[in-house]
């Protein structure tokens, strides 16, 4: 996605890039797991999940929330060994990951996640798995197009949506991470930010108790990778 006026940028593609045949080969394994409804009054039940990382292990696809267990992987993610690499791979602490599927016609309505920005210590990170041109994904007003096997962030404490007009379903793996050193480095790969300054993201990303140490940055952060 390209944006002249970084103010605007709504997401971040990552510099990672997985395989999107191997990931078509976890998805297929799992095919027996019963899916769950997402929670949430935006869509008609049609969005549905499974879980390979959630609070306590179990077969849970709420999003990522406080609580006392500890996050850990599922059973479903003990079957698909390349999910469980591309996990591996990202050197975050990890909360909720999902497969989250959208049939075609589904329609998720506008609504946002406040706390999934840097703001908060959660970034929602995306690896689509199969997906398609006719699908209409919406984030800050803006249309984003993602290809199967990249790695993105999007500022979804922004309202987002997502229809899909097209005849395929469309799967994706949805990640949640707490930002550590990785995370920061990460973005450390032709960046641009805009209205946050470096002074800030050094700041935040220096914090080793992210949730209790950060303060509120005016407006929001916007960064590109090229």
């Amino acid at each position: 996605m390209s944006a002249s006026n970084t103010e605007d940028v709504v997401a971040v593609r990552l510099p990672r890039t997985y395989d999107v045949e191997l990931l078509r080969r976890d998805l297929q394994t799992l095919r027996d797991v019963q899916v769950a409804p997402q929670p949430g009054p935006y869509h008609a039940g049609e969005w549905t999940g499974i879980a390979l990382h959630s609070m306590g292990g179990k077969d849970s696809v709420l999003p990522s929330a406080a609580g006392m267990d500890r996050y850990e992987e599922t059973e479903n993610l003990k079957r698909a060994p390349y999910f469980k690499y591309v996990l591996d791979d990202l050197k975050c602490p990890k909360e909720v990951v999902r497969i989250l599927f959208l049939p075609p016609g589904g329609y998720i309505k506008d609504h946002f996640d406040f706390h999934t920005s840097f703001q908060f210590g959660l970034l929602r990170l995306h690896i689509p798995i199969i997906t398609h041109p006719d699908v209409i994904f919406m984030i800050g007003g803006q249309r984003v197009m993602w290809n199967s096997g990249e790695l993105w962030y999007g500022d979804f404490s922004r309202v987002h949506s997502v229809k899909n007009d097209s005849s395929v379903v469309r799967v994706h793996m949805v990640i949640d991470v707490q930002i550590n050193d990785f995370a920061c480095r990460l973005r450390k790969r032709s960046f641009a930010a805009s209205p946050v300054t470096s002074a800030s993201l050094a700041r935040s990303c220096r914090c080793s108790s992210l949730a209790s140490r950060w303060q509120p940055l005016p407006g929001a952060l916007w960064l590109r990778f090229d």
